[in-house]
């Protein structure tokens, strides 16, 4: 009796467990005060989940909505590791702010058991991607692999890690914005919804 409690206590905890990280800590910045804020930040508008098949997980998952206020830490975030002149960073700012102004962007990565089942980006997919805005179902009008997680990618996202794949989807703005959005993925694998905080 007691070695059956054991290997379900062990399953439970494989089940819940975040992915193992393997790779070497994502890059900060040397102001440690600066690269709280940021952490505490990127926390404010990410959310993880995972897609399960009993006690064994198929499928981890996190992603960040890009609200301004991220999008301005996130540029000033890449200008400071790339030393980039202030001048530089105050024009990459307003670009993003100029790209993103009609759309939700939300950048997501996914470390999935089986390579197969990452095909988020292919028409083809197995996975139903949407965003829900109050009682608005929002379907995204492109999905992009950004690849492979790099040192780049990480420094930015650090939940991504060395196995991680990072996609970007782009979904039609609402009239209004939001306190929260949930992202969905589901398939017939299962599914997962993740809370995204826009403030």
């Amino acid at each position: 009796m007691k070695a059956l409690t054991a290997v379900l206590l062990v399953g439970c905890a494989c089940a819940t467990a975040r992915v193992p990280r393997i790779g070497e800590p994502p890059p900060v910045v040397p102001d440690a005060a600066v690269e709280s804020a940021y952490q505490a930040q990127i926390e404010r508008v990410s959310a993880r989940g995972a897609v399960y098949d009993g006690l064994d997980t198929r499928v981890f998952v996190a992603a960040t909505v890009q609200t301004p206020a991220f999008v301005e830490a996130r540029v000033r975030r890449s200008g400071s590791f790339k030393a980039l002149p202030a001048a530089e960073v105050e024009a990459n700012l307003a670009s993003e702010q100029a790209r993103l102004s009609d759309m939700v962007e939300v950048v997501f990565g996914v470390h999935c058991n089986e390579p197969k089942f990452d095909d988020f980006d292919k028409p083809s997919s197995i996975w139903r991607l949407t965003l829900s805005s109050g009682a608005q179902e929002l379907a995204p009008r492109e999905v992009k692999r950004m690849g492979r997680a790099s040192l780049d990618l990480r420094s930015i996202y650090p939940y991504l890690d060395t196995f991680w794949v990072a996609y970007v989807a782009r979904f039609p703005r609402p009239a209004e914005e939001p306190g929260a959005y949930q992202l969905r993925i589901a398939s017939s694998l299962g599914k997962a919804e993740l809370e995204l905080h826009t403030r």
